[in-house]
C-alpha cells in the first residue's frame, strides 16, 4: 500500500476523530495481544505437544512429527524461552524508537511475531521450538515497551490512562484467545494450528500500521515540527483546537548543538534539570533516584513472583485431576475471568487511589495462594478451582496492570524516567523467567517429598507476604501527583 493510497484511506475512511485514535490504539495493541497469546500459547497442548499422551508418540502428520519428545523440565526451558526473548526485547527497543520512530519498531516487532510463529509452527524438534520461542519473546518484550509509549504520546493528556489500560487489557484478550483455540486445537494433528495463529494476528497488524501515523512527540524531537502538527491535528479532528498540546513541545524546539550543550550539562550536574534523558548506570549512581529505582523494580519483581504465571503458563497440567472439570476448561474460565475482571476495575487506582489497590490485590494473591495450597494437598476440588479464579482475579485488580502505571508515575518529570522503567522491566522479566523456568520443577519436586499437592504455593504466599509490606512500607501514592518532586518531595536544583 503506498503512502498516497494510505492518506486517501485515512481521509476518507468514515470516522469521527475519536474513532481514528481508536482504529491507531486499535492496532497498536495487536502487539501487547500477541505478548499474552504466545506466553500461553503451550499450556493447553502440553500432553500431546511433549509426546506425554501414548495415542500420539511417535506417529507422524506429513513429513513433520506429531510430537517432540520433552520431559517436564525440558518442556519448562522451551516455553521459558519466550521470557528469554522477552527480556532482550525489552530492554533493546528503546534505542530503536529513539533513532527510527515508534512505526519502524512496530513494523519489525509484526516481522518478529511473524516469523517465531512461523517456526514453531513447523518446528521437528524441540531447539527449533525454543528458538521461535524466543523470536516472539523478543516481538512480545518490545511490544509491552513500544507499544504504552506510543499510546501515551497520542491519546489525549486527560485520557492518558484511560488507554494506557487497553494494553493489560489486550493482553489478557491474547490470554483468553490462546487457551481458548488450544482447547479446540489440542490434539495430535492441530497443535500446530495454535502456534502457526500467530502468523495471522501479525500480519493483521502489519497491514494496519499502514493507516498508523508516527508519533507527533517523536517527529518533533526529531525537527519535523509541520509534519507533528499535522499528525495531531488529524489525529484529534481538524476542528480540535491543539495549540495547548503543543505548548509541550517548547523543550524539543532547541538546536541540535543547543540539546547538546544540554547534555553535556547534565552529564557534568546530575541534578541539573533537562529534556535529554540519562544513562541506566547515571540513574543506579544518582542518589537522587535511588528510592525511586527501588520501588519501581519491586512492584515489578513482585508482579511475577507472587506467582501468576504458574497459572497462566501451567494450569493445564497443575490442575489434571484436582479441580471438579477439565483444567483446559478452567484455563479458560482463568482466562476470562482475568479479563472481564481488569476491565470492570480499570477505574478502581483513581478512585482509591494506585497503592490501595496494589495492597488490596496483592492480599487477595496471598489468601488465594494458601487456600490452592490446601485445597490441592486435601483433594478439594471445588476450593481449589475457586482459588485459581480468585488468585488470578486478585491479581487483575491491582498487581497486573497497576506495577507499570505506577512506575511511570513514580518518575514523572524527570530525566531518569526511561532508564528507571527500562531496569523496573529488566527485573521483571528475570522474575517471569525464574518462575517459569523453575516452577513445574520445584513444584514436582517438593509433592514427591512432602507427599501432598500445593506446596509450590506456600512459597507464592511467603513472596504475597513480603511483597505486601514492601509496597506498604516503600511505596508512595502517586494519584493526583504531577511530578516526581512532588511523589518523593524533594525539590531538584
Amino acid at each position: 500500500m503506498t503512502p498516497p493510497i494510505r492518506e486517501t484511506l485515512i481521509r476518507y475512511l468514515p470516522m469521527a476523530p475519536p474513532a481514528y485514535l481508536i482504529c491507531c490504539i486499535l492496532i497498536a495493541i495487536l502487539g501487547p495481544l500477541q505478548f499474552g497469546y504466545h506466553l500461553a500459547e503451550l499450556n493447553a497442548p502440553q500432553d500431546v505437544l511433549s509426546c506425554n499422551k501414548p495415542a500420539s508418540d511417535g506417529r507422524r502428520y506429513g513429513k513433520l512429527p506429531l510430537c517432540l519428545p520433552m520431559s517436564e523440565a525440558q518442556f519448562a526451558t522451551v516455553a521459558s524461552m519466550f521470557v528469554v526473548g522477552g527480556f532482550i526485547g525489552a530492554s533493546t527497543f528503546s534505542t530503536l524508537i529513539t533513532t527510527s520512530g515508534y512505526k519502524t519498531a512496530m513494523r519489525l516487532i509484526s516481522f518478529l511475531f511473524i516469523t517465531g510463529s512461523a517456526i514453531q509452527g513447523v518446528a521437528a524438534t524441540s531447539y527449533l521450538m525454543g528458538f521461535g520461542r524466543v523470536l516472539v519473546g523478543i516481538a512480545g518484550g518490545a511490544s509491552t515497551v513500544v507499544t504504552p509509549l506510543y499510546i501515551s504520546t497520542i491519546a489525549p493528556p486527560q485520557e492518558k490512562a484511560f488507554y494506557g489500560y487497553w494494553t493489560q487489557i489486550s493482553i489478557n484478550v491474547g490470554l483468553l484467545l490462546t487457551q481458548v483455540l488450544g482447547y479446540y486445537w489440542r490434539n495430535a494433528s492441530s497443535w500446530r494450528l495454535v502456534l502457526g495463529f500467530g502468523c495471522l494476528l501479525a500480519t493483521l497488524q502489519m497491514f494496519g500500521l499502514w493507516l498508523v501515523p508516527e508519533s507527533p512527540q517523536w517527529l518533533v524531537q526529531h525537527g519535523q515540527m509541520n509534519h507533528a502538527t499535522q499528525v495531531l491535528q488529524r489525529i484529534r479532528g481538524k476542528d480540535t483546537d491543539i495549540m495547548e498540546e503543543m505548548k509541550d513541545w517548547e523543550r524539543y524546539e532547541s538546536s541540535p548543538e543547543e540539546r547538546g550543550l544540554l547534555v553535556q550539562q547534565s552529564a557534568q550536574s546530575p541534578a541539573a534539570s533537562s529534556p535529554a534523558d540519562i544513562g541506566v548506570w547515571d540513574v543506579v549512581k544518582d542518589m537522587r533516584f535511588r528510592q525511586a529505582l527501588i520501588a519501581v523494580t519491586g512492584v515489578m519483581v513482585a508482579q511475577q513472583v507472587t506467582g501468576i504465571n504458574a497459572i497462566m503458563m501451567y494450569s493445564t497440567s497443575l490442575l489434571r485431576g484436582v479441580v471438579p472439570v477439565s483444567s483446559g476448561l478452567i484455563s479458560i474460565l482463568v482466562s476470562v475471568a482475568n479479563l472481564l475482571v481488569t476491565i470492570g476495575c480499570s477505574t478502581l487506582p483513581e478512585k482509591l487511589g494506585r497503592k490501595p489497590v496494589l495492597l488490596i490485590s496483592i492480599a487477595g494473591m496471598g489468601f488465594s495462594s494458601f487456600l490452592l495450597a490446601l485445597s490441592l494437598k486435601f483433594g478439594l476440588k471445588f476450593p481449589a478451582a475457586l482459588a485459581v479464579l480468585l488468585f488470578v482475579a486478585a491479581f487483575a485488580v491491582g498487581l497486573g496492570p497497576v506495577p507499570f502505571l505506577i512506575g511511570s508515575e513514580l518518575v514523572k518529570g524527570t530525566e531518569a524516567g526511561s532508564a528507571i522503567q527500562s531496569l523496573g522491566l529488566s527485573a521483571n522479566y528475570i522474575a517471569t523467567y525464574l518462575v517459569a523456568e523453575t516452577f513445574p520443577t520445584i513444584n514436582t519436586a517438593l509433592n514427591k517429598a512432602l507427599g501432598a499437592s500445593g506446596w509450590a504455593f506456600y512459597i507464592f504466599g511467603g513472596f504475597a507476604v513480603l511483597s505486601f509490606w514492601f509496597v506498604s512500607t516503600k511505596v508512595p501514592e502517586t494519584k493526583g501527583k504531577r511530578s516526581m518532586e512532588e511523589v518523593w518531595k524533594w525539590k531538584g536544583s
